[in-house]
């Protein structure tokens, strides 16, 4: 964690959080294709945080090809 409430993977962003001005939060996974949003009920739910578990593995996994090939190159 190179910054609050950012979180990185090789070097790269992955995950960060944003607190609302409703005090809501929610949390941006970056993938190949830019940012998703996910927003994260307080107190955090069993199944909102399965979401977000699925969300960031889905996202690390689908940027893993295109840094294989370059390594290749």
């Amino acid at each position: 964690e190179k910054s609050r409430a950012v979180f990185y993977a090789r070097r790269q962003p992955l995950l960060h959080f944003h607190l609302t001005r409703e005090g809501e939060r929610r949390a941006d996974v970056r993938g190949r294709d830019g940012w998703t949003s996910l927003d994260l009920p307080t107190p955090i739910t069993a199944t909102s945080c399965r979401a977000l578990r699925r969300l960031v593995e889905a996202r690390y996994r689908e940027r893993e090809p295109a840094r294989r090939s370059a390594a290749r190159r």
